[in-house]
């Protein structure tokens, strides 16, 4: 009997031991299963975001690539046939001797001087200038230079220019002339040796005749500093460039401004705006109300101007109402008494008419529509604009072909002008610099050199204006050229101090 009622209890007891152990075990396989599907989750997310990743690598490339700039090659000057040291500072200008022998050098470390230019070796240095040594030439086939600076007075409390005459080869100074009321800027000597120009920061220049020592012509003109000059071959005309951003050519004898060369660049163009024009009005239609009168006068002369309005209204002649009357009655009479042909008359013209209307060309039809829409859109080719313009940068040089009839002048926007002075016109335009600052026709005007703020000097062909020959000359701009004699070489000066010679043939041999 005690087995019979243990059996319901251990039954019991089993049923609730598998109740617990299968929900436990359902619940381990749920948790297996969520850890699956995250781990699933996670590699999908790392691979999105090395995806990412990677796009993002690709973008910074695509930034880095776009901010590295291309990396310029360095300026490396070629070797010249010859290089003169000995300044301290710049060059300003350089001269040939006739005999092509020697060479002058001004510099702004106020000294000038002259070189053995077969030997490269420096003959004299000329010293005692005041300030900066703008220019230098050779006179009496060598035997003599004159060089150019300025000074401050303090007595007068003013620049004054001065021109040094020496003895080349002594190295003394002979003689001063002094003109200028600022300093000089540059001296150009004529062929045959009697007159020499001196341009001046105080926007004249002067032509002295050497022997002398006097000045004979003062050309005054320009607005500001001039800084170069050059004579034609026969000495007849002077050409000069200045910071006025023009180049004059005067008669050198009588001191007459010729003509004027300037450029001008559009800045600037629009459509021109018209201005409303502004009616005129009557003064005497238009009633003058004092300011000062008071507002109760005002109202009173109105209402004693409306009384008299009325007043004159009731005084009406009776007479001219009866005019009136009789005037209304004819016209009433008049209407009836129409004849009746000119009502016909008047029926057949304004069928006429209609039938004029309906004939019309319809050519006629389309013109007038044409005409209508020219007028709603005016042609813009007719339509005005307004152009503004500007000079452009200064002219720094000028030099004269040796036929006397072409003048290069050259500016710091880089363009070298080549103008005809006989008919006052531009024939060619050069442009291969960034500024122009130094120019020279070769003796026989075959070549025309020139040289800029890029550092280099260029050989043109003065017939077809094609660049022939391209110079690295000097690490900073090249200031100064001058043709040997011959005309196969060609001396530069620049920024760096130095003196070189170049082959003005052919391109110089790299290192």
């Amino acid at each position: 009997m005690k087995r019979f009622l243990l059996l319901p209890v251990f039954a019991l007891l089993a049923a609730l031991f598998l109740t617990q152990q299968f929900p436990a075990d359902a619940q381990e396989k749920k948790d297996d299963a969520k850890k699956e599907e995250k781990k699933k989750v996670d590699k999908k997310d790392d691979g999105k975001k090395k995806e990412e990743g990677k796009k993002d690598d690709k973008k910074d490339d695509k930034k880095q690539e776009i901010k590295e700039e291309p990396k310029k090659d360095p300026f490396i000057p070629d070797t010249p046939l010859k290089e003169l040291k000995g300044h301290a500072d710049w060059i300003n200008a350089l001269d040939y001797s006739g005999d092509g022998k020697f060479i002058a050098s001004a510099s702004r470390d106020r000294t000038a001087k002259i070189w053995d230019v077969d030997a490269g070796k420096e003959l004299q240095t000329l010293k005692g200038h005041p300030e900066n040594v703008k220019s230098a030439v050779f006179l009496e086939n060598a035997a003599k230079l004159a060089s150019s600076t300025g000074k401050w007075n303090k007595e007068k409390k003013a620049w004054e220019g001065e021109i040094r005459i020496w003895d080349a080869k002594a190295g003394k100074e002979l003689k001063s002339l002094k003109g200028h009321n600022d300093t000089i800027e540059c001296l150009a000597l004529s062929k045959d040796g009697k007159f020499l120009a001196s341009c001046s920061a105080d926007q004249t220049v002067q032509i002295w005749d050497i022997a002398a020592g006097k000045v004979v012509q003062t050309l005054k003109g320009h607005t500001k500093d001039v800084h170069c000059a050059a004579f034609t071959p026969d000495g007849k005309k002077i050409a000069t460039a200045s910071v006025d951003r023009t180049v004059k050519v005067w008669d050198a004898q009588t001191g007459k401004d010729l003509a004027t060369y300037k450029v001008e660049i559009i800045v600037k163009e629009e459509p021109k705006k018209e201005e409303p024009k502004k009616e005129k009005k009557d003064k005497k239609d238009k009633k003058e109300v004092d300011p000062k009168k008071d507002k109760k006068e005002i109202d009173k002369d109105k209402k004693e101007i409306d009384a008299k309005d009325k007043k004159d209204k009731k005084e009406a002649d009776p007479k001219d109402k009866k005019d009136k009357k009789d005037i209304d009655a004819k016209d009433k009479k008049d209407k009836k008494e129409v004849d009746p042909k000119d009502k016909k008359d008047k029926k057949e013209i304004d069928a006429k008419d209609k039938k004029d209307v309906k004939e019309a060309d319809p050519k006629d039809k389309k013109d007038k529509k044409e005409a209508d829409k020219d007028k709603k859109e005016p042609d813009k080719a007719k339509e005005k604009k307004e152009v503004k313009k500007e000079l452009g940068r200064e002219f720094t040089v000028v030099a004269f072909h040796p036929n006397g009839k072409h003048l290069a002048a050259g500016n710091l926007d880089g363009q070298i002008k080549i103008y005809d002075i006989e008919t006052n016109k531009e024939v060619a335009e050069l442009k291969g610099h960034e500024g122009v600052w130094a120019l020279e026709y070769s003796p026989d005007g075959s070549k025309l050199a020139s040289g800029g703020w890029d550092q280099t000097i260029k050989i043109w062909d003065t017939k077809s204006n094609k660049d022939l020959v391209t110079i690295k000359a000097h690490n900073g701009t090249v200031t100064a050229l001058a043709f040997h004699p011959g005309g196969q070489l060609i001396a530069s000066g620049g920024l760096d101090g130095l003196v070189k010679i170049w082959s003005a043939t052919e391109s110089p041999k790299k290192k």
